[in-house]
Parts: structure tokens; C-alpha cells; sequence
């Protein structure tokens, strides 16, 4: 995806380079959630956690947007500690998601 479009990554701020934006995707798989405010849509805060399938890939993920751009740090970390657990309980239990016409589940590691 990289290089269909590195303009895409930089204005993100994920990187200017393909090692930068591979190295900002490994601390945000690490952290379990990442947060913008105003990138995507002005005036609106995101917060998403990547949800991967049983092979480790990411597959989509969950995200909330709030409504303006002062949210507290310590708040953004919580509710993206909260969507990280709310991903880890859908990737540890079997829980069939459907979208569209494609259908996933994600299966137990256990």
C-alpha cells in the first residue's frame, strides 16, 4: 500500500519513508490502539484498536470519534486501553463478524 501512495502515509503522520511507517505500525501493534486528532476529520479526536485474526493480521479494527480536539491525554489513553481489551476479548473468544457479504470469525488461541 506504501507505495501506491506514500503521500497518504506522511500526511498521517506515520512516516515520510517506508522503514518510518513500518516502524510507527510496529509501536502502534505493540501500544494495541493509536489516536488522531483532526487528521482524518477536523474538529474530531479518533481512537482505534487494530483487530487481527487468528493468523496475526489485521482484518479492520474498532474505533470511536468524539467530537472535538481538546480531549485530555490521560482520557485517550484510557479509552484506547479500553478498545485494546475489547479487541483482545473478541480475538480470544470465537465470535462470527459480518461485513457485507464477507464473513469472519475470529477464533480462539487457547
Amino acid at each position: 500500500l506504501y507505495d501506491e501512495n506514500p503521500a497518504a502515509f506522511s500526511e498521517t503522520g506515520l512516516g515520510t519513508t517506508l522503514s518510518e511507517v513500518r516502524s510507527h505500525l510496529k509501536e502502534i501493534r505493540h501500544k494495541g490502539w493509536h489516536h488522531t486528532i483532526a487528521d482524518v476529520t477536523p474538529g474530531v479526536t479518533g481512537i482505534a484498536a487494530p483487530l487481527f485474526d487468528s493468523q496475526n493480521d489485521v482484518t479492520g479494527s474498532l474505533s470511536l470519534t468524539f467530537p472535538g480536539t481538546t480531549i485530555l491525554a490521560d482520557e485517550i489513553s484510557k479509552v484506547g486501553k479500553q478498545l485494546a481489551s475489547a479487541n483482545r476479548y473478541v480475538r480470544n473468544h470465537e465470535i462470527p463478524v459480518s461485513c457485507g457479504s464477507r464473513q469472519l470469525t475470529f477464533l480462539s488461541r487457547m
